[in-house]
């Protein structure tokens, strides 16, 4: 938060694992942001305002505020044409989570938005509201595996041995890096940065 472009960031659309076209697996939305003053009474609100969710296959979602955990079934939407560009034909619903605002810290806090089962939401909008006297703070550099998908297929190489790829997805907050990455004693170098279209 704070630190990027929503419109280019977030993706409007978030897929289940019962959506083949991402991949039939689960898919993790994160928010970090940072405080330099944490609240240790009080009640935050965590707001997720949705445009449509999938009308026959609704996703069954796991929201996480740092170690607060809840889980929610959400509604049937309308239907697909929401997700095909009508967002009028959409049938929102709006998510509110109420949590202890002492779940919040100082440093770099994390909001994690997982889609357990079902299919896709669209979303419209994503509020966060604390008490008063929290107060916005840089983030600290982060480096963190959030997870590693072996991917369907084999990919035969130029020596006639077959691969299974690995898709491994990486958080890195900070200035542009060079990680390693080490699978069965293999070895090989990748640019961490910020990616841009």
């Amino acid at each position: 938060a704070g630190q990027s472009d929503a419109k280019q960031d977030w993706s409007y659309i978030q897929p289940g694992p019962a959506d083949a076209w991402a991949g039939s697996k689960s898919h993790t939305f994160t928010i970090l942001f940072g405080l330099k003053a944490a609240p240790t009474t009080g009640k935050g609100k965590l707001v997720l305002d949705f445009v449509d969710t999938h009308s026959s296959r609704p996703p069954k979602m796991q929201i996480k505020i740092n170690d607060v955990s809840s889980i929610h079934d959400l509604p049937r939407g309308a239907g697909d044409a929401s997700a095909h560009g009508e967002p009028n034909k959409g049938r929102e619903h709006r998510l509110v989570i109420d949590f202890p605002a002492r779940a919040l810290k100082v440093g770099t806090n994390e909001i994690t938005i997982t889609s357990l089962a079902g299919s896709w939401v669209l979303y419209d909008q994503v509020a966060l509201t604390t008490p008063i006297g929290v107060k916005t703070g840089p983030l600290k550099p982060v480096n963190k595996l959030l997870n590693v998908h072996s991917q369907p297929f084999l990919v035969e190489r130029k020596d006639g041995k077959l691969y299974q790829p690995v898709l491994a997805s990486v958080l890195h907050i900070g200035r542009p890096v060079e990680a390693t990455v080490v699978v069965n004693g293999s070895c090989t170098r990748r640019a961490v940065g910020p990616l841009r279209a």
